[in-house]
């Protein structure tokens, strides 16, 4: 969101972002790792996974508002009505929020979205959230950048522009148009992500 007050930092951008529900450090000190631990890319990624503690949806307005024109974008539009058609929707199109996992600390990935095809195979788009207007596309390492948004009470239509954007490009990875993640990665080991 577009901020006036300068002490509004990226991190405090992030926490708006993901709706901070998840507490990564203790998780990951339940289950023996240290909290500057480096994992490789696929273990840090299939570590999210596993211990999600949550269902892996959407718990802020941006990132319900994103997920939602992903769905559109990928061809779904359930019917708020149809409890089977938002099932259906739910099990194909998955996302994750990374921050303060290695995920994040060592590959620059602050969340994801698992996509699961007509075929049944997953697609994985990763992003990074950030407010900074600097942060170009060299300094990104996940799949897709997700800057500001501007703040939906006062510029609507910026608002919808940004996340609708936002959404066009992780759809656009998730159906194969872009370079799946995995296969940026040449320090990513051979182990599937679902193992």
């Amino acid at each position: 969101m577009a901020w006036p007050d300068e002490q509004y930092t990226g991190r405090d951008y992030q926490l708006d972002f993901f709706g901070k529900k998840i507490h990564w450090p203790s998780i990951m000190k339940e289950k023996g790792l240290d909290r500057d631990q480096y994992l490789p890319y696929k273990k840090a990624m299939h570590f999210v996974r596993e211990n999600y503690p949550i269902k892996p949806y959407p718990q802020t307005k941006m990132t319900q508002d994103i997920y939602d024109q992903v769905a559109e974008e990928l061809g779904f539009e359930p019917d708020p009505a149809e409890e089977a058609e938002l099932q259906e929707l739910k099990s194909r199109l998955k996302f994750y929020d990374a921050l303060d996992t290695p995920f994040d600390t060592f590959h620059g990935v602050d969340g994801f979205f698992v996509y699961t095809d007509d075929q049944g195979r997953e697609q994985i788009c990763t992003f990074d959230v950030t407010q900074n207007p600097e942060k170009g596309a060299e300094d990104v390492k996940a799949d897709v950048w997700v800057g500001a948004a501007p703040d939906h009470k006062v510029d609507k239509v910026g608002y919808e522009k940004w996340y609708t954007q936002s959404a066009k490009d992780i759809a656009e990875n998730l159906a194969g148009s872009g370079v799946p993640s995995i296969q940026k990665r040449p320090e990513a080991e051979d182990r599937p992500l679902n193992a």
